[in-house]
């Protein structure tokens, strides 16, 4: 059986996530009381940003990949802090600066999303259109869905994602570190004395596969979405007024998604 790259399986990746925005737009937009045009509007848009930065992430690591090889050729130790200013950019400088751009879009998006989930939960409005609330809150209606099964594993990458994408936030330098065929990331803190502190360790070198999750879990998040729209399309979740059969007002049941 031949060996599936991490390419290929981010590819395949991007595709379940377009499809699960497509079709969360259809069913959104057959029912517009569902949650409002603007909180789903931002998560649309979002989602289309992470996707084209995911696309532009795999066009720059095919051209890091051919300038590595160069280098690898020559015998050189392949790890990089950055270029200097005064220099050209280079292709291993844009896969650096794609990254970060990932890092921002994609989690932008769990925010976005988070919107348009309580408001397919709840009936109402988040007020604080964060997904860390989710995180931090079993009880909150989004943090009860977080948890059932078609989601689990998502809230200790999710802690995981937020931090690397603080740094980026930041300021953060991205060091190039090889082998050639699978160039990584790593995340480097610039110190007070002027220096700068370089990590090797695990969830500090970023690959390929780390943006495979960010799109599975976003894919995952948009058709947990679909689901709970279907739900309220067949009257299980809240109904104008609150009310609804089989759980509490106002409140569609997560335990419906068994996919």
């Amino acid at each position: 059986m031949a060996e599936v790259s991490a390419l290929d399986v981010l590819i395949k990746q991007e595709e379940a996530f377009e499809n699960a925005t497509h079709e969360l737009d259809g069913l959104l937009r057959a029912s517009p009381a569902f949650v409002r045009a603007d909180v789903y509007g931002r998560a649309s848009e979002l989602a289309r940003d992470s996707l084209i930065a995911s696309l532009m992430l795999r066009e720059c690591h095919a051209d890091a990949v051919a300038e590595l090889r160069e280098e690898a050729d020559q015998g050189r130790f392949l790890f990089r802090f950055g270029t200097a200013s005064s220099q050209p950019i280079r292709p291993g400088d844009r896969l650096r600066v794609v990254y970060k751009t990932l890092f921002l879009f994609t989690r932008a998006y769990q925010d976005a999303i988070y919107g348009v989930l309580f408001e397919l939960l709840t009936g109402n409005r988040a007020g604080n259109v964060r997904m860390q609330k989710a995180v931090d809150k079993p009880a909150n209606p989004v943090g009860e869905l977080l948890r059932s099964a078609p989601l689990n594993g998502y809230v200790e990458w999710f802690g995981g994602w937020r931090t690397l994408r603080n740094d980026v936030k930041e300021g953060t330098n991205f060091g190039l570190l090889g082998p050639a065929e699978d160039p990584g990331i790593t995340f480097n803190t610039f110190t007070a004395g002027g220096g700068l502190h370089v990590e090797f360790r695990a969830g500090r070198v970023i690959k390929l596969f780390h943006a495979v999750e960010a799109m599975y879990w976003s894919e995952r998040l948009a058709r947990s979405a679909c689901v709970v729209s279907e739900g309220r399309k067949e009257g299980v979740g809240v109904k104008p007024g609150g009310a609804q059969a089989g759980g509490a007002a106002g409140q569609f049941r997560p335990t419906l998604l068994s996919e």
